[in-house]
């Protein structure tokens, strides 16, 4: 039975009741009128009952269900369906998304604590959601923030999906936005220059894939000659980041990088990287690729603006320095010059392959003289 007691040297009556964990709990009821407090206390009470009849009546129904159709029903906790989804995304996704997708998972699951465990799925509300997302934005910005919240999305829309829960609990909540995002920049070519002068051989390679092909940080280091032909200047590659679309982007070769790569060795072993050392290493990390690249650009006497200061090493937190220039900049570089020259959007999105299905469909006339005449645009660079 509920009931209600005043703590020595408070004002308010706090409350005694059965909580759904079968454990007597006490919470204040915020008011000094004993009336009030009583029937807060009868409420509190009431929806553990409330809730113990809702498990009875699911558990009767789950039984008849079972008896009907010979077949058991399947009931997961929140916890247990978001380490069911994380083992399945396990299989269709790369590493490093799979990676993104348990911190999430991690972040969500240690907000709710003990609760994840034993709660059914439909126990969540779009409240409870809105609480993690707020005191996630103590920790990280509103962009990361809202890729979390688009990432468990994800999860629970499966959960609808398999019939496990009637409605996405994330769905009412709006992704947060930044008013004042720092923007990055782009190289200019006398910039490239200076990165290529100081950059040592392989880098010098990586720096114009990135710039005279679009290719990301991963991509650039993890490129195999079985993905250069030389005798009709194409690149083949699956970028990873839309390795699971299966989408090929094929980008011809200027005079510049060809040059390079026929100054290399091991182009007769189709499986060896065509940049052997760097492929070795990550691109993350305190010792990672994009760290060595900002040191290039450090020592190359660009200026790189720091749009963001390192932040604590919690898991969800920004381990490294933002700066306006980084590797990604060249992708950008390529691209603003394209478009400076007057080369069509849809050709320079074929060029550094667009994620989207949808879009790479509508790209899919443009012939290879439009993409070689694209290329032929990106000037010319003096390493010497």
């Amino acid at each position: 039975m509920a009931s209600i007691w005043k703590p020595k040297g408070t004002k308010n009556w706090c409350a005694k009741f059965l909580a759904p964990d079968g454990k007597y709990r006490n919470k204040t009821t915020g008011t000094p009128d004993k009336a009030i407090a009583m029937k807060t206390a009868l409420e509190l009470e009431l929806f553990t009952k409330q809730s113990n009849y809702a498990a009875k009546a699911r558990k009767l129904v789950d039984t008849l269900v079972e008896l009907g159709t010979g077949k058991p029903v399947t009931r997961y906790t929140i916890k247990s369906w978001l380490d069911q989804w994380l083992e399945n995304k396990a299989r269709s996704r790369t590493k490093s998304t799979h990676m993104a997708y348990t911190t999430t998972v991690s972040s969500f699951l240690q907000f709710l604590d003990a609760e994840a465990e034993k709660r059914d799925l439909e126990w969540l509300q779009p409240s409870t959601i809105n609480d993690w997302l707020n005191s996630l934005m103590k920790q990280v910005t509103p962009n990361t923030a809202g890729n979390h919240l688009k990432r468990l999305s994800q999860a629970f829309s499966e959960a609808v999906k398999f019939r496990y829960l009637k409605e996405n609990p994330c769905s009412p909540i709006s992704a947060p936005t930044e008013s004042h995002k720092p923007e990055k920049e782009v190289f200019t070519p006398g910039q490239v220059e200076a990165l290529l002068r100081i950059a040592e051989k392989e880098w010098q390679g990586v720096i114009l894939l990135g710039f005279y092909c679009g290719l990301r940080l991963g991509d650039a280091v993890s490129l195999r000659w079985k993905d250069v032909d030389l005798n009709t200047n194409w690149i083949s590659i699956t970028p990873e980041k839309t390795r699971r679309l299966e989408k090929m982007v094929r980008i011809p070769i200027h005079p510049d990088l060809h040059e390079y790569l026929m100054s290399l060795d091991g182009s007769d072993d189709p499986e060896a990287f065509v940049h052997p050392v760097l492929a070795e290493k990550k691109v993350p990390g305190k010792s990672g690729l994009s760290l060595s690249f900002s040191k290039i650009v450090t020592r190359s006497g660009i200026k790189s603006r720091l749009l963001r200061p390192q932040k604590s090493t919690e898991a969800l937190t920004r381990r490294h320095k933002v700066r306006s220039l980084t590797f990604h900049s060249l992708r950008h570089t390529a691209t603003s010059w394209l478009a400076n020259e007057g080369v069509p959007d849809d050709v320079r999105m074929k060029l550094v392959g667009h994620s989207d299905k949808a879009v790479h469909a509508k790209y899919s006339h443009h012939d290879e003289r439009a993409l070689r005449e694209a290329i032929g645009k990106l000037p010319k660079l003096n390493i010497s």
